[in-house]
Parts: structure tokens; sequence; C-alpha cells
């Protein structure tokens, strides 16, 4: 890719998040959205024409077709390990919309897939991007708060969805450890209070 060119994005996952992704890169001057792979025909089809883009069913076929700059995945909580396997072992740069995984031994595998290909590869943490995140983090770098001495973060949610242990605080709560580590710094330690019912 030249300097000043514009990025050829193509997306992964037709549903209401890749909706999400589709309209702010298709938003931007510097990105030609070009095409849409998704699980099923009619909503993939659909959300191609909603932005005028190319679409697939495999992607696989996707990827040799467009030759795309950077995929962005964005498919339903548990079905992101494969797909982003699949981009990342055919070399391609990815974002990948949160949660990566629900099992430690496939993140590392797809962190250790992607170092060996030195590719870049994040997730996607939008929370960071919010007005008072912002707000917050300047002002803990200008030094407007003093020493940071305690830091918490809740978000709320229901557990024990999604057919897997943890999948709440998997799924909404890495947004709470993202945020504190992103505000104060690296975690050091973890401690959690359990209420049964």
């Amino acid at each position: 890719m030249t300097v000043g060119a514009r990025i050829k994005v193509a997306l992964v996952g037709a549903g209401g998040w890749g909706y999400q992704h589709a309209r702010v890169f298709d938003a931007r001057e510097d990105v030609d959205l070009c095409a849409v792979a998704g699980r099923t025909e009619e909503r993939t089809k659909a959300r191609a024409e909603q932005f005028g883009l190319r679409w697939y069913l495999d992607i696989a076929e996707m990827l040799d077709a467009e030759k795309p700059d950077l995929v962005s995945i964005s498919l339903p909580n548990m079905g992101h390990y494969e797909p982003t396997l699949q981009v990342i072992q055919a070399g391609y740069p990815l974002l990948v919309e949160k949660p990566l995984v629900f099992d430690l031994t496939e993140g590392d595998t797809l962190l250790h897939e992607a170092a060996e290909r030195d590719l870049f590869f994040a997730i996607n943490f939008n929370h960071r991007y919010g007005k008072p995140v912002q707000l917050a983090k300047a002002a803990i770098d200008q030094g407007r708060l003093g020493t940071l001495v305690f830091a918490t973060w809740r978000f709320g949610g229901e557990g024990g969805w999604g057919g897997r242990p943890h999948a709440n605080l998997i799924e909404t709560q890495c947004h709470g450890f993202d945020m504190l580590e992103h505000l104060c710094g690296p975690i050091a330690s973890i401690q959690a209070r359990w209420r049964c019912r």
C-alpha cells in the first residue's frame, strides 16, 4: 500500500455489528470498503446492496478475489476463532470485534499465528473512544488527578448465558479490564467477589 492511498477493507459479518463496521468504514474518505462475507445469502446480499459491495459466502474466496489491505471481522461472540485464524493464516492484517475468544488456548494460537507472520492484529475496544474516557485519559496523562491509588469499573450484565462458563465475564467485562489498563496501566492482580443466589 502506498502512502496516501485508500485502504481497501473487506468485512466478515453481515449482522448488526457488521453493519456498524460497514457504516463507519464506508463513511471514511481514506477507505475503500470493497466486500462483505457472511453466513447466509439473504443477509449478506442485503448488506452488500446497502453499501454497494461485492458479497461472498466464503471467506477464502473473498480474500483471493479482493486482496484487501485490512479485514474487519464482526461475527457473533462465540464465532470469532475460526474465521480469525483463517484470515491470519491467509496473511491478511485484521481488526476483530471483541471478545476475541472464550478459551485462552485459542487466544494464544491466534496471537502466535499473527506474530509468526508479523501481521497487524487489533481487537476492537470501542469504549476507549467515548468522550468521557478520552477526557479521563487526558486528565490522568496531564497529572490533574494526582497519583492514582484506586480505580474501579462496574459494567452490568447477567451471567450464565452463551453456553460457556464465564461467558458474561469475557463478553462484556472485557471492556472493564481494557478500560482499567487503558486509564491506569497494566493490571498486576485481580480479586473478585462472587454472589450466589
